[in-house]
């Protein structure tokens, strides 16, 4: 009976957090919302002709993010936003340390996927002077390839030289052959 409630409340807990996180966003700053809506708005854009690659450094990625479940983009300015981002993913490795004064964080998540062989990452990012643009490649299995049959939400985390333009993206899909 004792080990029956302990669950119980767990599981509340658990909605709860979730709840929370469901009307709040992952950060509960409504800066963040907007950041995230800003890279949503323009969905697929190319980037002018006259672009810069910019550096960036991937500081996580993995096949399952905990926290969210619907593919999103999310640009975080401040340590507080970044820790809630990192316990989102689940990670049991330490968080790298982000300069915020000289960069910010850029995470994209692929949502739940049915199977395993799913995957998402930053492929490029280039500035254009007033805009930002970032290329996020979204893998998918073949057809005929053999999955893990579980529940996947691939996610990676970058970080970037911080730059005033405005962010938009392009998303990439690319089926990955069976080996």
């Amino acid at each position: 009976m004792r080990d029956l409630l302990i669950i119980a409340g767990m599981c509340a807990a658990a909605i709860i957090i979730g709840a929370w996180l469901y009307l709040y966003g992952p950060t509960g700053a409504p800066d963040t919302d907007q950041a995230a809506a800003s890279v949503e708005s323009v969905a697929v854009q190319e980037p002018v002709a006259e672009s810069k690659d910019v550096s960036f450094g991937v500081l996580g990625h993995g096949s399952v993010a905990e926290g969210v479940s619907k593919r999103k983009n999310y640009a975080i300015y401040s340590k507080e936003e970044y820790e809630k981002m990192w316990k989102l993913t689940g990670s049991t490795t330490k968080m790298p340390v982000v300069d915020f004064k000289k960069g910010y964080v850029i995470a994209v998540f692929a949502g739940e996927r049915p199977t395993g062989g799913y995957a998402i990452s930053v492929e490029k990012v280039t500035d254009t002077g007033k805009e930002r643009h970032v290329t996020v490649l979204i893998e998918k299995p073949g057809a005929d390839c053999v999955a893990t049959q579980a529940l996947t939400s691939p996610y990676q985390i970058i970080r970037v030289p911080f730059s005033a333009a405005e962010l938009s993206h392009t998303e990439v899909e690319r089926e990955v052959p069976c080996e």
